[in-house]
């Protein structure tokens, strides 16, 4: 079950996959390129002070991973060298902007914040493995064989109720919340 934020932004990327299949130069590899320029670009303006457009180019290289992967599933861009491709662009993505923003904040953060990021990022990974489970992923099942003792199924089904709104798009708006937070204070 996805929040309505996931399910708007998938529509948005159908009906934008929809116009780019029509160009016969557009591949999934250019829009995850894509998004890699976008996230650095957000960088840079973090980097000179300039918040506001941090967001919104960190927001629209968010959308581009999002519609890569509405690409690839909608056209059956079946390549294992897209989808490791892709992994490695968020990776890079989150790790950058990581990187970044602690250095630039870190007097900024108390542990309140950091307890409130674990709690956000559990939560996220919860609803991870509760919604998208793939059993071929052996960590991701010993982390639901974990989960699994600790809540039993019904709290379970209880809490896939609550962690619907800590998906991966929800998370990105309160992680953005957080560093809007942080940077005025």
């Amino acid at each position: 079950m996805n929040s309505f934020l996931t399910d708007y932004l998938n529509i948005k990327a159908i009906k934008i996959a929809e116009y780019l299949n029509k160009y016969e130069f557009v591949r999934p590899e250019y829009i995850t390129t894509f998004g890699i320029l976008l996230n650095a670009n957000a960088l840079m303006c973090l980097l000179n002070n300039n918040f506001p457009q941090f967001v919104f180019l960190f927001l629209t290289g968010y959308f581009c991973s999002i519609l890569d992967k509405t690409y690839i599933d909608k056209y059956n861009y079946d390549s294992p060298s897209i989808k490791y491709y892709q992994r490695v662009a968020e990776w890079l993505k989150i790790v950058s902007l990581f990187v970044i923003f602690y250095r630039l904040y870190k007097n900024n953060i108390d542990y309140m914040i950091i307890t409130i990021f674990i709690l956000l990022l559990s939560l996220c990974n919860i609803n991870f493995v509760i919604n998208d489970y793939n059993p071929k992923n052996k960590c991701i099942e010993f982390w639901k064989k974990c989960i699994i003792k600790i809540l039993n199924k019904d709290k379970l089904q209880y809490v896939s109720n609550f962690t619907n709104y800590f998906d991966e798009s929800m998370t990105i708006i309160y992680l953005i919340i957080m560093m809007t937070y942080l940077y005025y204070k």
